[in-house]
């Protein structure tokens, strides 16, 4: 054994051995180029980056002036690698440089998105190639060289054809940035590449001077998968499935209209998304496709917007007239989660409005508008689908509530939920974001909206909580798959659980992961838990906490015709989470309507 150990380590060292022998020499080599970033007060500004390769030890250096952030120093690192990756140059021979330059004078530069122009740059560099020097790019690098995703897309398109590039090179662009995009494009000879790779970043940088550059924008639908089961239907999956095809509806009116039309490729695209939301009421993935078909309106809704400047304003005053005529039917013991649900969403849509008023301020470049748009695009979808769920109360008849009793056991319960975020060290941004939103539910009286978010909290903190403490013993997956098959009789444990199920099913064909999935089915344990029973809550007559305080009537954001107080907004969050959907798949709220200095990403 030992001496086959000793041919093991011996054939090793030749082996490397030989490979230094093989190695090219580093070569001697600079490419400097241009990077859109965005730049603190200017919104896109562009960077002059120059990478230097020579002879050395394999050291990656940066430039201390401006001050390079940690982010960035990963990417250069992770860019280096990458650049080297496949090449017949060995990465410990050489030695790499990176300068920036900003011409307003940034003090600092921090972000990912300037990896994928400081790989292509290194690579052209070590394989003597030229540069362009009439594109941009931005975008993470990724292992194995793949192009990352990023922010602020928009404002460094901008910012490069304002200073006369002809394309910029970008990730994989969210519909509604490829739609703004696409004007700019038609207004100013302008093209944004989207890339897969390292590869397909350098085909297009690379590319001879003057060649044409056409945009590239990746538009599929993605296939309702074939092992999706049939889902069995209980009358109350069968009332839901009505809101669903009622969202799914007024999304085809959204996307029929002139502004979508006049680009063939999103009217197909849409339609298509139609067809499958269809599809997937019929068996039984009503939530699924209620959520696509509201992703689908907010990506339409920018087709019919101006391309600078968006009025944030007059937006939100349409959001807000939703809410106010939204109907509030009568609580009782047979509705109550509908109510719950539908009363959860309007108080949803107040609360976004007015995260979305406390930043107007801040909104200083044209991509944090338009991102503040798309906040109220969601606002106005939850008031819809609150709509759609309170349209369904109004027809469900039932004893009346006993109000003090629901009324105590919201404040119970959104008390329970206050204190474990306050004791965990999980608290997430959208456990906190739906607690404030009980908070505001029970100043309103809306009990049955402060349950249904208060389970919403728990459920979310549970998951977290599971997610963190994942052993090989029980892992998340099977996890899922357990709480997929489980029985629920709950209307929403029913609802979210279906959409695990979805989740589970389409696996490697989709960008969720088995935390995802799992995530959306221990919150419709949470549902199952919070609202099953709450029927029992019924009396001969309310109880007497008084008119519409008694959570019987009238509750919510906006009931009876009062203005929605923007003055109480409070930080702004931006949920641009993966999974942010129209009926609480919300799973994160993240990002803040911010700048950095010299923000590279």
């Amino acid at each position: 054994m030992n001496a086959y150990r000793r041919m093991l380590a011996l054939s090793f060292v030749l082996l490397v051995f030989t490979s230094m022998l093989s190695a090219a020499p580093c070569p001697t080599a600079e490419r400097t180029m241009l990077v859109p970033a965005v730049l603190s007060e200017q919104g896109g500004g562009l960077l002059r980056m120059t990478v230097r390769v020579h002879p050395g030890s394999g050291a990656v250096l940066t430039t201390v002036s401006p001050v390079v952030g940690p982010s960035t120093q990963e990417s250069q690192m992770q860019a280096a690698r990458e650049a080297f990756r496949g090449l017949d140059i060995s990465p410990s021979q050489c030695e790499v440089e990176y300068y920036f330059r900003d011409p307003a004078g940034a003090p600092s530069l921090d972000g990912p998105s300037a990896g994928m122009a400081m790989t292509v740059a290194l690579r052209a560099a070590l394989t003597d190639r030229t540069i362009r020097d009439d594109i941009g790019i931005t975008g993470a690098i990724l292992p194995g060289g793949r192009a990352g995703r990023v922010g602020g897309i928009i404002d460094k398109a901008q910012a490069s054809s304002r200073y006369g590039l002809l394309a910029i090179i970008t990730p994989k662009q969210e519909i509604y940035e490829n739609i703004i995009l696409t004007r700019l494009g038609e207004e100013r000879n302008f093209s944004a590449v989207e890339v897969r790779n390292l590869d397909d970043a350098m085909a297009v940088a690379t590319s001879g001077a003057g060649t044409p550059i056409r945009p590239r924008f990746v538009l599929e639908n993605r296939p309702v998968p074939d092992s999706l089961p049939y889902r069995a239907q209980n009358d109350g999956d069968r009332q839901f499935s009505r809101v669903a095809q009622s969202i799914n509806e007024q999304m085809q009116k959204r996307t029929s209209g002139s502004g979508v039309t006049s680009l063939p490729r999103y009217s197909a695209y849409f339609a298509k998304e139609a067809e499958q939301n269809d599809m997937l009421i019929r068996l039984g993935y009503g939530y699924t496709a209620a959520n696509n078909a509201f992703l689908s309106q907010v990506d339409a809704a920018f087709l019919n917007l101006p391309d600078y400047d968006p009025d944030v304003e007059a937006e939100m005053r349409t959001a807000e007239g939703c809410i106010q005529n939204a109907p509030r039917p009568a609580l009782n013991s047979q509705n109550i989660e509908w109510v719950a649900g539908g009363n959860a969403r309007l108080q949803w849509a107040a609360q976004k409005l007015r995260d979305v008023n406390g930043s107007l301020g801040e909104q200083r470049s044209s991509e944090e508008r338009y991102l503040a748009i798309r906040e109220v695009y969601y606002a106005e979808g939850w008031c819809q689908a609150g709509s759609e769920l309170n349209k369904i109360a109004q027809d469900v008849q039932g004893d009346a509530v006993d109000g003090g009793a629901l009324a105590a056991l919201a404040r119970k319960r959104v008390a329970e939920e206050e204190r474990a975020l306050d004791e965990s060290p999980l608290a997430s941004n959208d456990a906190q974001w739906h607690l404030r939103v009980a908070n505001r539910s029970l100043s309103d009286s809306d009990w049955a909206a402060a349950l249904f978010d208060a389970a919403y909290v728990h459920g979310t903190r549970a998951a977290d909580t599971d997610a963190l403490s994942e052993n090989s013993t029980t892992p998340l997956a099977r996890k899922a798959e357990r709480l997929a098959g489980a029985q629920m009789n709950a209307v929403w444990g029913r609802t979210y659980q279906s959409q695990g199920a979805y989740m589970i099913a389409a696996g490697n064909n989709s960008d969720t992961s088995a935390a995802d999935a799992y995530r959306v089915l221990r919150l419709g344990q949470a549902m199952e838990e919070g609202m099953n029973g709450l029927s029992n809550l019924s009396a001969s007559a309310a109880s007497s906490e008084g008119g519409a305080g008694d959570g019987t009537r009238g509750t919510g954001p906006g009931a009876g015709g009062g203005k929605i107080d923007w003055k109480n907004g409070v930080e702004a969050a931006v949920g641009l989470g993966v999974l942010a959907s129209v009926l609480g798949l919300g799973i994160s709220i993240a990002g803040r309507m911010k700048k950095r200095k010299g923000q590279a990403g």
